[in-house]
């Protein structure tokens, strides 16, 4: 109960998650669903206003659960438990990453709808689009482009030997459930959009050309991956160097990479004397590194536990851990429901409760044991509480 008491946020959290489970096993329509919230908040301020601070924090909690369970439903994506060949489709969505462009294909990730002959029509999904015969037939394409078209679509293929890419776990790296095959011939374009994708395209394209100038060929594929977490212009030899050592996670943007550059960035904002100024300019730039890197889901928990640590400094509040990283995944949720079927969030979140809660247990329990107290006991500690969590 101290825990609680000492972690409002943590409380919040586990409230949350009770609402989200009730509202999973209820059936609430929109209507309902409204009348629930505009009862709640109404209740909530009374309780507020009569000092009953737990009430209020439990019928607020449940509300946004229940409301983050009804847009769950929505988004939902369910594959029925078969064997699904390549086969025909059509698809239609936005493109919100190019992936490889050449004179001859492109290739991108789009977010929409597949239209397949074997299952019902599924919405809000996203799948890696190979679009082939550019030559023959040239098309603008761009993130925050609209297309439609008809594909030869399926799932994403496991590895089978050892020395194979496993498509499945990149697919699954990238929040992406289908790839599909078209001709240049079949694709309509219906409108070109300037959203925060395009803008984006443009900054990394840039960023490219300056690789390309600074650094050698062989080098240019990992410097692009670390910086904007595109991982498909490093070679296939090189990845699999990676993946036979254990260490791919380092070629994508993870926390660790948004809380360096956090960090770099407190520093050089040193000179800044006001601390709201530097509260806004350290957010700004937080915020356009994550948007640059493709709003990964580690990167997005990171950058708001990064804005959230230095708020407090800023209003000179006590700091609490486990507070931040809770807070930081209910904004998560709320403001995007669809992160909590991400499996790149998911462990994300879970190795840094792991730290969070079961670093100090662990700690103690190893001092005690061998009188052991220095870098390396501490990184043993760290990746048994990630572990615990995780698993």
């Amino acid at each position: 109960m101290k825990l609680l008491s000492n972690n409002p946020a943590l409380k919040l959290l586990i409230i949350i998650i009770l609402g989200i489970i009730i509202g999973t096993i209820s059936d609430i329509n929109n209507v309902i669903l409204l009348y629930i919230i505009a009862l709640a908040v109404v209740f909530s301020i009374i309780l507020l206003l009569l000092k009953r601070k737990f009430p209020a924090y439990l019928i607020l909690g449940l509300t946004i659960g229940i409301y983050i369970s009804s847009q769950l439903i929505q988004l939902s994506f369910k594959v029925p438990n078969k064997i699904i060949p390549t086969s025909s489709a059509l698809i239609q969505g936005r493109i919100v990453k190019t992936l490889n462009k050449t004179p001859y294909s492109y290739r991108c990730i789009v977010e929409g709808k597949v239209d397949h002959k074997a299952l019902p029509e599924i919405n809000n999904t996203s799948l890696i689009l190979n679009i082939k015969g550019l030559n023959k037939y040239p098309l603008s394409l761009i993130a925050g482009t609209d297309i439609a078209c008809p594909v030869k679509i399926r799932l994403p293929h496991k590895a089978v030997l050892p020395t194979e890419i496993n498509e499945a776990q990149y697919a699954a790296s990238i929040d992406v459930q289908w790839i599909a095959d078209a001709t240049a011939k079949k694709v309509s374009i219906i409108r070109k959009n300037k959203d925060i994708n395009y803008y984006r395209e443009l900054v990394v394209s840039e960023i490219e050309k300056k690789i390309d100038i600074l650094f050698s060929k062989q080098n240019f594929g990992v410097i692009l991956a670390l910086l904007t977490g595109d991982q498909t212009r490093v070679p296939q030899s090189l990845r699999r160097e990676f993946s036979l050592t254990g260490t791919t996670h380092v070629l994508s943007v993870s926390g660790l990479h948004v809380g360096v550059i956090a960090a770099v960035l407190f520093i050089l904002l040193g000179f800044v004397r006001l601390k709201w100024l530097k509260l806004v300019i350290f957010t700004v730039l937080v915020t356009a590194f994550v948007i640059m890197t493709g709003m990964q889901p580690p990167a997005i928990r990171a950058g708001i536990m990064a804005l959230i640590a230095l708020l407090i400094n800023t209003t000179q509040r006590r700091v609490s851990a486990i507070n931040i990283i809770s807070l930081s995944i209910i904004l998560v949720i709320i403001f995007d429901p669809a992160m909590i079927y991400s499996m790149g969030f998911q462990m994300s979140a879970a190795a840094m409760l792991g730290i969070a809660f079961l670093y100090n247990p662990f700690r103690k329990a190893l001092f005690n044991l061998v009188k052991l107290d220095n870098k390396v006991s501490n990184y043993i500690i760290s990746s048994v509480a990630i572990t615990c969590f995780i698993v």
